[in-house]
């Protein structure tokens, strides 16, 4: 007579989980960057992104609008440097550590001559509350409206004078150190990041019992947790 399985074994594969962005809006603004140096120069420019809070994961990269229309400025956004970073609020107002330095980063020529997004990889773990930010130019920007933080002329460098960008593990003081002056302006910038948060997407942790009938063959399946 048929033979009949006693079990069977079960895969259930659960969803990916999905991205998120956090940031500002990527679009065309009324300056394509700004202009404290010249392109290829870095300048002294520091900004920070109070709103874009991100959960806790894996930042897999920075998201820079590219824009190729001047608007205000002397120049479009690509062949300008800066740094991208993840900071970390402290207990006191407008301080930060750096827990991510991107290094220096060039916004490269834009492929549409519309504009396009550029996205930077990163692969860096974040905790829910950290921020991010910036340090350099090329990033399209907006003045008179927006919560981002300017702070220029700013420099990490010991001399106060000559530019230079945070270093990873430096604790940034806006406003109170004299190397990073508020500049009192509201500004909303073209610049987000990409969040991966921990765990499995639906369906993880699901299970099931598969019913084999006679041959081998699969009659039934009852779901035990559907994750």
């Amino acid at each position: 007579s048929p033979l009949t399985a006693s079990d069977a074994t079960v895969s259930i594969v659960p969803a990916a989980v999905s991205p998120v962005t956090v940031g500002n809006q990527l679009i065309d603004r009324a300056n394509a960057t700004d202009f404290a140096t010249a392109p290829g120069v870095l300048a002294p420019v520091l900004v920070v992104l109070p709103g874009a809070v991100l959960p806790e994961g894996t930042l897999d990269s920075f998201q820079v609008w590219n824009q190729t229309s001047n608007g205000s400025s002397p120049n479009p956004s690509a062949g300008n440097l800066f740094h991208a970073y993840v900071l970390r609020p402290t207990a006191n107002p407008n301080e930060f550590t750096v827990v991510f330095d991107s290094g220096e980063l060039t916004m490269p020529p834009s492929t549409n001559p519309a504009g396009e997004v550029a996205s930077f990889p990163a692969d860096v773990a974040v905790l829910g509350g950290d921020v991010i930010g910036l340090y350099g130019q090329g990033i399209p920007v907006d003045v008179g409206g927006g919560s981002d933080i300017l702070s220029y002329p700013a420099t990490a460098n010991p001399d106060g004078v000559t530019p230079q960008a945070p270093a990873q593990n430096a604790t940034l003081t806006l406003g109170t150190d004299p190397a990073f002056p508020i500049f009192s302006q509201d500004r909303t910038y073209s610049f987000a990041a990409i969040v991966t948060p921990p765990g499995t997407g639906a369906g993880g942790g699901a299970t099931a019992t598969a019913t084999v009938g006679a041959n081998g063959t699969v009659t039934g399946l009852t779901i035990t947790n559907p994750g």
